[in-house]
């Protein structure tokens, strides 16, 4: 009987453990102001959006930003204890851009 040696060799491999990144889906904005009928900027008044939107408040000069998620559907609704504000609410579809200039009157 025979005996046949064989000789193994050893080989290294390499991993690349390679970080992707991946874009997160962009965000819009559906901006503003809420004043008064002589444009004076009410401060404090909540903006709250539905289905995903961020919830904000208005700054000193009745300034707001609500930050919504690519193609959202979805109501804005602002309110304030005391205050009258009109439309009380605006309803958008499918937001795939910035939308500004997007007033109340309190």
């Amino acid at each position: 009987m025979r005996v046949k040696t064989v000789l193994l060799r050893t080989s290294w491999v390499f991993f690349c453990l390679c970080t992707v990144a991946i874009a997160a889906p962009p965000t819009w904005t559906v901006s503003g102001v809420v004043a008064t009928a002589d444009g004076t900027g009410v401060a404090g008044v909540d903006v709250v959006g539905d289905n995903g939107a961020r919830v904000v408040v208005t700054d000193a000069d009745g300034t707001y930003s609500v930050i919504v998620p690519n193609h959202w559907d979805g109501t804005v609704t602002v309110s304030k204890t005391g205050w009258l504000i009109t439309p009380p609410s605006n309803t958008y579809t499918n937001v795939n851009a910035d939308v500004p200039h997007q007033n109340y009157t309190a």
